[in-house]
């Protein structure tokens, strides 16, 4: 901005490049409020999940869960699955929110 102000850049230089910071300060606080609460889960998650599941709230089994399931992907239905069978249309996905691409509309990044 100094050198806006001795006018040795002119707006149409310094203003967009002043919107550009401005949103990606934005994005880096997002993040990084994302990345707090994910901490947050972690870090009141119990040692023991399997042993304090039972005295656990709907709220607390929630965030247990939260802390480690990103996605449930539905697969398309093709052949029936049988129970028990193994795999199946329903898949788990353990990943961090980095995996997941932004600039997919949220699907899991390969």
């Amino acid at each position: 901005m100094d050198a806006f102000a001795r006018r040795e850049l002119s707006s149409d230089v310094v203003f967009p490049a002043v919107a550009k910071l401005e949103s990606d300060a934005a994005a880096l606080r997002d993040e990084r409020a994302e990345w707090l609460k994910e901490q947050s889960l972690v870090a009141h998650r119990p040692a023991d999940v399997g042993a304090a599941w039972p005295d656990l709230t709907t709220e607390q089994r929630r965030g247990v869960i939260e802390s480690v399931l990103t996605a449930v992907v539905v697969r398309p239905a093709g052949e029936p699955v049988r129970p028990g069978a193994g795999r199946g249309r329903v898949a788990m996905m353990a990943a961090t929110r980095r995996q997941v691409s932004s600039d997919s509309g949220g699907a899991l990044a390969s």
